[in-house]
């Protein structure tokens, strides 16, 4: 099947296909009867295929030759000026598989039982049926392919290689070190925005091969349309959504299966991850988070080098931050962190004269794998 396998190679949602094609090829001169039937079961799974693609209502148990000639009559354009022939033609055509079905179900093969000495379908009209289905399938998926996919109302993600390739480059995503697939990952979590970007690439690129422009220029408008349309989609909160994802996918609790201590991931805040705990009372976590302290009017920003989370035995946690001076790597502070009623507090560990307490929990973060 020459023409079919070369239209279905070059639309990758139609690969399932190949299992009616592989069953036809290997079943012409061994089993004319089932060679027959997948044949028109082929034809019919293209037509419907295609229909459910376009959005258009059809029958499911409807006849074979009507589901051809609705299939032609949505693809074929109304200006084509031999739309009705062509109709007519592939009609016809589709008669002859029909036909071919009929007397199929007459000799019959799994379907209908019959006596044992009843004749078998012969290889003619096998290979008729194999030819006839080639041609007739092929024509159809051909004409949808270069005259009516863009129409399509449903798309499937693997038929959409280049707009997929351009939105990865422009739009990269990364999780824990593993580099992901923009475009599958909006594909799969919101169909609908996907779709409505991927109509926009198809716009763009339909008006830019109208005018006289140059390569470079189409791409450019292109390209910013989609990220235009790639920021009004990505808004604060889904943003943030990605960003949570990326810190959850480093934190050491993923893998984690005793029972947890620590109040689970209500020790994070919103750019916090965890990554050691001892399971019990203390646990370590990292941040990108940066601190503004001040001494009179003096403005200091410090790089929070991680948090240390403590629980006493009454159950109550103390939070602990290890800074470090942005500009000044030498001027580092361990201050005891709290929050009441929205309003974050950084206060010193050292509470008795001594610094007893301030040792106690440098050492606490070293042993946590804090290293600075």
């Amino acid at each position: 099947m020459l023409w079919i396998r070369k239209f279905i190679n070059q639309t990758p949602s139609f690969n399932n296909f190949e299992t009616h094609i592989s069953t036809i090829e290997k079943t012409v001169e061994t089993n004319p009867a089932l060679c027959i039937e997948t044949c028109k079961s082929l034809v019919e799974s293209i037509c419907k295929t295609i229909l459910t693609n376009q959005n258009i209502e059809h029958d499911n148990y409807g006849q074979f030759q009507a589901l051809v000639k609705q299939t032609i009559n949505c693809l074929i354009d109304t200006n084509e000026c031999y739309k009705d022939d062509l109709c007519e033609l592939v009609r016809r055509i589709a008669s002859v598989s029909q036909k071919l079905a009929e007397i199929r179900n007459i000799s019959g093969f799994a379907s209908h039982g019959q006596d044992i000495n009843h004749v078998s379908m012969s290889t003619t009209m096998s290979l008729l049926a194999y030819k006839i289905t080639d041609v007739l399938g092929g024509f159809i998926i051909h004409y949808y392919i270069n005259h009516a996919s863009k129409r399509d109302s449903r798309i499937h993600y693997e038929d959409c290689q280049e707009f997929n390739e351009l939105f990865d480059e422009e739009n990269p995503l990364e999780l824990g070190g593993v580099i992901l697939s923009a475009s599958e990952a909006l594909y799969k979590q919101d169909y609908q925005a996907y779709k409505e970007i991927y109509f926009s690439y198809l716009d763009n690129l339909e008006k830019e091969s109208k005018k006289d422009k140059g390569l470079f220029k189409k791409l450019f408008k292109i390209e910013n349309d989609s990220n235009q349309k790639i920021s009004k989609y990505l808004t604060l909160d889904k943003r943030r959504d990605l960003e949570k994802i990326d810190k959850c996918s480093k934190c050491e609790c993923r893998n984690c299966v005793s029972i947890c201590n620590m109040n689970h991931c209500f020790n994070c805040r919103e750019k916090e991850y965890i990554v050691k705990c001892d399971k019990d009372t203390t646990l370590l976590t990292k941040t990108t988070d940066t601190v503004e302290l001040y001494q009179g009017d003096e403005k200091f920003v410090f790089n929070v080098a991680g948090y240390l989370v403590e629980k006493d035995d009454n159950g109550n946690f103390s939070r602990y931050v290890y800074l470090i001076d942005s500009k000044d790597y030498d001027n580092q502070h361990i201050l005891k962190y709290s929050k009441f009623k929205g309003e974050e507090s950084y206060d010193s560990v050292i509470t008795d004269g001594t610094q007893d307490e301030l040792i106690r929990i440098n050492d606490k973060f070293i042993e946590m794998g804090l290293r600075v």
